[in-house]
């Protein structure tokens, strides 16, 4: 009787925003109109706590049940991948409805890709290379700055070294590596790692800037202004 609260989005993707609440979904899937023989659904959000997807029969039944979110291992999840990915089984129906549950601490947009899995894999193999060399490229420079710093004892250089490693660190943690790389089995500190590396990459920018413009010789005022800022 629930399905019939359901209501059609004139949103392509829906921000819900915060709430303690969960939230369903529904999706119905025809074969036909799917032009792939192996379609996969991916949410491509990597901080949702959780993520239920029932697949239903003719008659509103169950048939399966797969879960994944950044609440559980990362060895729980269907598919193996840094996105929540979930395999979708026609057997000899035509049609297949989906019912999915979304509950999450932080923001919840309801962004949903539907592919063939072997064409994604395709394009997310070149993804991952291209990021890849821009990790490394931010690794390169943190070395860099700190083999400077080390013959020059510069502040500037060592507060570079902090900013390039916390803010790719950043970047890493929400391109979903960091659960998928470095803690796959501690999912309880995904998002404090990702709060921490945020905040100390800001506060090494705040610092580098003040280090190189000199502020704190020239007593400006908008020296107490970003030291206050900073503190806050």
């Amino acid at each position: 009787k629930n399905q019939k609260r359901f209501r059609s989005s004139r949103k392509a993707r829906p921000y819900l925003g915060f709430s303690d609440a969960a939230w369903w979904v529904k999706v119905e899937l025809r074969k036909a109109n799917l032009q792939t023989p192996d379609p996969i659904l991916i949410f491509p959000s990597p901080f949702l706590d959780q993520i239920e997807v029932y697949t239903l029969n003719n008659n509103n039944e169950t048939t399966s049940l797969q879960r994944a979110g950044d609440n559980n291992f990362f060895e729980q999840r269907p598919i193996l991948h840094r996105h929540f990915i979930f395999p979708i089984e026609f057997s000899s129906k035509l049609t297949t409805t989906l019912l999915i549950r979304l509950k999450s601490s932080g923001p919840i947009t309801v962004t949903m890709q539907l592919a063939d899995k072997d064409y994604f894999y395709a394009n997310d193999h070149k993804h991952a290379m291209t990021q890849g060399i821009y990790f490394g490229a931010m690794v390169l420079l943190a070395i860099y700055s700190l083999l400077m710093y080390t013959w020059k004892s510069q502040l500037s250089y060592a507060l570079y070294t902090v900013f390039s490693l916390t803010y790719g660190l950043f970047l890493f943690i929400q391109s979903g590596y960091g659960f998928q790389y470095i803690y796959p089995m501690y999912p309880e500190i995904n998002d404090d790692v990702l709060v921490l590396s945020i905040i100390t990459s800001n506060i090494s920018a705040i610092l580098l800037s003040m280090s190189f413009l000199k502020l704190y010789k020239k007593q400006d005022p908008i020296y107490y202004f970003i030291v206050t800022t900073a503190s806050l």
